[in-house]
């Protein structure tokens, strides 16, 4: 047995080692082949044995030793029978080639070599991914018996050579080189399946993600882009060739009206801590090329071992079905319009007639008792039509309500007695005497109480028992109304009746929605509408069979009011004493009939048809010794207002009184007038019992 044989078979097979992982990382890394792959695996390993056959270890100038058994065994073993066959046809010419005494041993080496990896690789199909390190190098020892067998091709000197010197380090070597070449080439196999699989996920993961009709990215733990699709690429105005790598913040933004951006302490928060977060509602997204939308987004972490790896955020353009429903919502307004204005014009032409046909009856009766019966019967219509108007009013944008700190209890009990008249109900009244005084507006509240309290009545048609009462709360104890914390008086209105449905239930506080056949659809509306003006809330309890509960939540005063009403003589006919009034309204019916009931008051009155009339009035006399009042309507069409007439009659004689009156304004003049320079305001329409004392506290001051 010779050293030098060990060291030169050593050495070739490290030089084929050496190729091995030469080949690995090429086809790694180049060689995408799928048809013509064999033919170039096998054109390669051909080209990677002639390289071994050049370097040989020499027993003899015509007998050389190489690892060519190795390379074309495994060639058969791995790569099948085309590859094995081109590099089988490539190594034979060479040897033939390079001739010599031992061509023959040569090439029935490679033949017989290559036979048995292509029958081992046949043998071992259905167990493949199982080949052990064990069967590797027992394969190698049957290549290089096979081997020893070819050997005895060789000369006679040459082979007993070959079996007294360097049999023993073939056998030792080649199985070792072998089962390391195996190994080496059964993980290249698993690395190119692995990939193949993840190819072919990747692949399913893009026709997926494309098919979609959210726009989903995909970020690395540095927020940078990993994935992006079609419709996250229309939405950001970035290819995923652009957008690939970069800061997601660099690419699209989402922005808040209330909060300005929040796309980077989002995904923040995601990665940090590894949750989800939706952000708000109609958010903004705003492109690289600054194209702006209406989204809907979440952002989510991607786990990978319960460790935040990267976050994924999922978008949804809401720029189209906000323009559909924004069309939806103004054809259903315009629907509810036509609703209304027939329910509308339904109640005030009865209420109207009511009022014309007893006027009217008035008129043609020359007995004082029936013509006052009937004057007092279209008094009490028109109450009726004043308490409608209000519902309108309430339910807009405007009638802001004229809170101040009262005892609610009397409006309460008067309302709701009121609303009983006439019905087969009876109706319990349970007000405690240490109710808290709270800030409202009495009419508003009035008008509540008279709509549940009806309500109630309504769903008890065969009569029954109405049950109001009031108990002071915090809203601490009713976090699902959301309101402010603090105090709270709270009145309940329960009925006996039959409850409300699922179904209507879910529209109840909808504008225009009744289930009477009679009725506009506005009290409840206007009775929700009422309560968030007054930082209050409406709430309900029902259950079929069994009846319903509404409860209004009204502020408590912190302070009480210190009010003491007082009942003034309304029949006083001589009130006024003389004392000069203004009244400035653009419309002269108006102007006469105030003019009439404070004339019979005892007022002079002048009268003025807008501002600038009533400042030229109030001029003729000198500070001080002039009018009592002047009543100044807000709003004169093509005219000075009561608002710009105030401050220059202010400036002028800040002595004289000054009286806001409207029908209905936006403006918070008529809930706090002396912020505008007036003393105080009354709403129209009012009754002469009304305007007489709202004058009783101006005259007694």
């Amino acid at each position: 047995m010779s050293t030098q044989a060990f060291a030169g078979l050593i050495g070739n097979a490290s030089i084929l080692l050496m190729l091995g992982l030469i080949y690995d990382f090429i086809y790694e890394k180049t060689f995408r082949w799928k048809k013509t792959a064999p033919f170039v695996t096998g054109v390669i390993i051909g080209f990677i044995g002639i390289i071994v056959m050049t370097a040989p270890w020499r027993m003899s100038q015509d007998v050389i030793f190489d690892t060519r058994s190795i390379l074309l065994s495994t060639t058969g073993l791995f790569f099948g029978s085309i590859a094995t066959l081109i590099a089988v046809l490539m190594t034979s010419l060479y040897r033939l080639y390079l001739g010599g005494a031992g061509y023959i041993a040569g090439i029935l080496t490679i033949t017989t070599s290559a036979a048995i990896g292509l029958v081992w690789r046949w043998f071992s199909k259905k167990r493949f991914s199982e080949i052990s390190l064990k069967e590797l190098y027992l394969f190698g020892i049957v290549v290089h018996i096979d081997m020893f067998l070819c050997m005895l091709a060789l000369p006679a000197q040459a082979r007993g050579n070959f079996f007294s010197e360097i049999a023993v380090p073939v056998i030792i070597i080649y199985p070792v080189a072998s089962m390391l070449m195996g190994k080496m080439l059964f993980n290249q196999r698993e690395r190119a399946s692995d990939k193949k699989a993840i190819e072919s996920e990747k692949e399913m993961l893009s026709v997926t993600l494309n098919s979609i009709d959210d726009a989903v990215i995909a970020t690395d733990i540095q927020g940078r882009i990993t994935v992006i699709n079609k419709v996250a690429e229309r939405l950001s105005g970035c290819t995923e060739g652009r957008a690939s790598g970069r800061l997601l913040t660099d690419v699209i933004n989402i922005v808040d009206e209330k909060d300005g951006s929040l796309l980077k302490s989002s995904m923040d928060k995601v990665i940090k801590n590894g949750v989800t977060i939706d952000l708000p509602e109609r958010s903004i997204l705003v492109s690289i090329i600054g194209t702006r939308c209406v989204v809907e987004a979440v952002i989510s972490p991607i786990k990978d071992n319960d460790l935040t790896s990267g976050a994924v955020i999922v978008l949804r353009d809401m720029t189209e079905k906000n323009r559909l429903s924004e069309k939806l919502r103004n054809t259903e307004k315009l629907e509810s319009l036509g609703i209304m204005a027939g329910g509308i014009a339904h109640d005030f032409n009865n209420l109207l007639s009511g009022i014309y046909g007893n006027i009217e009856l008035a008129m043609i009766k020359s007995d004082p008792s029936e013509i006052r019966l009937h004057l007092q019967n279209a008094v009490n219509v028109f109450a009726r039509t004043q308490g409608l108007t209000r519902q309108l009013i309430t339910f807009s944008k405007g009638g802001a309500p004229d809170l101040k700190a009262d005892d609610i209890r009397s409006v309460v009990k008067d309302s709701a007695l009121f609303a009983m008249s006439g019905s087969n109900s009876k109706c319990e009244i349970d007000l405690p005497d240490d109710l808290w005084e709270a800030r409202f507006d009495r009419n508003q509240i009035g008008d509540v109480i008279h709509n549940l309290v009806l309500n109630a009545v309504q769903a008890m048609p065969d009569g029954g028992t109405v049950k109001v009462s009031g108990q002071n709360t915090m809203a601490e104890k009713y976090p699902a109304l959301k309101l402010t914390p603090g105090r709270y008086v709270k009145i309940s209105v329960r009925d006996s009746g039959t409850g409300i449905s699922k179904e209507d239930l879910a529209k109840i506080f909808d504008p225009f929605f009744t289930t009477k056949k009679t009725g506009s659809g506005l009290g409840l509306p206007s009775c929700f509408s009422v309560m968030k003006r007054h930082n209050g809330a409406i709430d309900i309890e029902t259950e079929a069979g069994s009846g319903s509960t509404f409860s209004i939540f009204i502020p408590a005063a912190r302070e009480k009011s210190g009010v003491v009403r007082e009942k003034t003589g309304v029949h006083r006919i001589n009130m006024g004493n003389g004392r000069k009034i203004v009244i400035m309204d653009d419309e002269h019916f108006v102007r006469d009939i105030l003019g009439t009931i404070l004339v019979e008051s005892g007022f002079s009155v002048d009268k003025a048809k807008d501002g600038a009339e009533a400042i030229q009035l109030v001029r003729k006399f000198k500070k001080g010794s002039g009018y009592f009042a002047c009543f100044l309507d807000l709003t004169v069409p093509g005219g000075m207002g009561g608002v710009e007439a105030a401050k220059i009659i202010k400036d002028y004689d800040p002595d004289i009184h000054l009286f806001a009156f409207s029908g209905y304004s936006e403006d918070e003049v008529m809930t706090d007038p002396l912020k505008f320079g007036f003393s105080g305001s009354i709403r129209k329409p009012f009754k002469i019992s009304e305007l007489k004392d709202f004058l009783s506290i101006y005259i007694k001051n």
